[in-house]
This record gives C-alpha cells, structure tokens and sequence, in this order.
C-alpha cells in the first residue's frame, strides 16, 4: 500500500500550492509512485489505489519516465485490505480524523510481520503530516527507511525534512533517492539520470517551507530539459515524463518572482522563451509570462 500513502501525503503537502502540472494520465499502477509530486503542480485529482507490495521496486526503471494517472490500477500485491489490522486505520486517514489513524496504526508500527510494519509506519507518518506536525512525521519515515523504504520512501523522507525547516537532512535523503534510482536504472558511474516528477515534488516542498532558493536550481533544471527538448506539444511531454510546458510557466513564475527583480525574471526566462517552439511561445503571451 505503499504508492496509497505516498499519494496522499504529498498531495497534502503540495496541494495547496501546486496544482496544475497533469491532468488525467492514463500509465500503469507501477508507475503510482510519480503521482505523489503534484498537489498543485496536478491538474486532477483521483481516488489513489494501492502499490505494489515492494516500496523498492515499484519506481520506475528507466528516466524521465511518462508520470501516471490517479485512476491506474494497482498492481495485484498486498493492499489495504490484505491487512485487516489497518482497515480502521485507513478508513481514519481517509475521514481526516488524523488522530484516530494514528491511534489505530501505533500498535502495529513494531509487528513482527515486516509488510504490516511498514504500512503502519506510513500511516503514522501520513497522520502526523496531515496534522503539519512534520518533526513527528519525519521520525515514523526515519523508522521506515531504516527497515528497508525505497526510493519513493526516501523522496517522502526529503519533502516532509524540508517541511520540517531540517533543510540537510531534506538534501541528503533527496540524493539518497537519487542515487537509489540511478541503481535502479543501471546509469552509468559518475552519471545521473533526470527525474522531472521527483525534482518537482522536492522543489515544491522546499518552496512550501520557506525556501524558494533551494527550489530555484532545481527548477532550473527543468527549464534547461525544456530548452533541450524544445517541442511544447503535451503529448510529447508525457512521453518524456515532463510536466506540461504551460503549467511549468504558470507555476514556475510564482518561485522565480520571490528571488529576482523584473528585469531578472525576464532575463531568466528569455532563454527558454527563444529555445522553445512556436506553441510554446504563444504559452509565454497566454500566460503573460515576462520574457
């Protein structure tokens, strides 16, 4: 029930600031891990359904990746109701009544059982996060990680650390991902693959915490892939695991505003705004855009 969790976790802690990156994807249930960016950088939200049973192999292998839609189906591993210990517990969750999630989930959080003990350990951690009491929730991802999280767990680790004002920590769980992922896709030494869905979920976090700096070079590097790729068509994007090129514009704006005078943020956008194609440019004027 990993990818379930991971959902509404972040969707919670970007939602009220990133809507509007994806709108209604249709990929597989194993790629369930890249909905967790989006609360504002998504365009709609969908019932989320559970992962498979292994956080470390339901990421996907290869990047950038296509990012998934809320309505996938779940792969056919261990879900909510396979365990009935935490069906109050996730009914709690999904009531709000944080509190009572937490109760309900606590008592399973040291299980002999493993599976049952990570899934308990993510439901305390989620109640916790949907409380804003993100010190808290960071212990019960620390606990998790420790026993065997994967990657999406470390990117959990990374976003609630950087709500947590713990801006190291956030950093160092963030190239844990990374790193994690780079195996998992067998990149080459001393080379990294790109990852648009994780870096917009991490940005986003760091924003929300008071820190559009630490966002800024991470949004630099999506606006560099944007210049590589030139083409602004939204299918192209999705084929190349890139949010949509008018939601980058409108979400990015807001980041680049706090940190620049006008004449900087012209400055920083021109260079995308000459790169991309014509449609993309027509999205600068659409969406008054200075460049």
């Amino acid at each position: 029930m990993a990818a379930l969790l991971v959902v509404l976790l972040l969707a919670y802690l970007i939602a009220a600031h990133w809507l509007g990156w994806l709108v209604g994807l249709l990929v597989p249930a194993l790629l369930l891990v890249a909905l967790t960016i989006l609360g504002h950088w998504l365009g709609k939200r969908e019932k989320p359904h559970a992962p498979s049973e292994n956080p470390g192999t339901d990421a996907a292998t290869a990047a950038p990746v296509p990012p998934p839609a809320a309505d996938a189906e779940p792969a056919e591993t261990d879900s909510p109701q396979d365990f009935p210990e935490l069906k109050a517990a996730i009914a709690a969750l999904q009531a709000d009544a944080y509190a009572e999630c937490i109760r309900q989930a606590e008592p399973y959080c040291e299980d002999d059982r493993l599976p049952l003990r990570i899934d308990a350990l993510r439901l305390c951690a989620l109640g916790w996060s949907r409380q804003e009491d993100y010190p808290k929730a960071v212990s019960y991802w620390d606990k998790l990680v420790a026993i065997g999280g994967g990657t999406h767990d470390w990117l959990n680790v990374a976003a609630t650390r950087a709500m947590a004002q713990d801006f190291a920590g956030a950093e160092e769980a963030f190239q844990r991902m990374q790193q994690m992922r780079n195996e998992e896709a067998g990149a080459e030494p001393g080379k990294s693959i790109f990852m648009p869905q994780e870096t917009v979920v991490y940005l986003a976090a760091l924003d929300r915490a008071g820190r559009p700096d630490l966002a800024l070079p991470l949004l630099e590097q999506l606006a560099g892939f944007y210049r590589s790729l030139k083409i602004t068509d939204s299918q192209f994007l999705f084929g190349h695991g890139m949010p949509f090129f008018e939601a980058f514009l409108r979400n990015s704006l807001s980041i680049v505003r706090k940190l620049k005078t006008p004449e900087e943020v012209r400055e920083w956008y021109r260079p995308i705004h000459d790169e991309v194609d014509e449609a993309g440019k027509r999205m600068f004027e659409e969406g008054g855009v200075p460049y």
